[in-house]
């Protein structure tokens, strides 16, 4: 099997197109950026913006209130329980 490659406009290194998002997976296209690129610009994003992205957040569970606490439920009942340590 042929891996083809892309050069990251960030970084500009030339990495197999395993390591890049899909932008149109329907289409095979790929993002321009690789993952791990984005996903520091992704962070630098949200630690500038903090305060904005919780109030967005917050608004929209609030008005989608019945669809936020099905997410949470599926959720929760998908992860593993933890249990309590006994202290001594």
């Amino acid at each position: 099997m042929i891996t083809n490659h892309k050069q990251c406009r960030v970084c500009r290194e030339t990495k197999p197109e395993e390591l890049f998002n899909f932008r149109n997976k329907s289409k095979n296209l790929y993002k321009k950026i690789c993952k791990e690129c984005e996903s520091k610009e992704n962070s630098g994003r949200y630690a500038s913006n903090k305060d904005e992205v919780i109030t967005k957040s917050q608004e929209w569970q609030a008005r989608n209130r019945d669809k936020y606490l099905d997410y949470q439920n599926q959720y929760n009942q998908r992860r593993p329980k933890i249990k309590d340590k006994d202290v001594e």
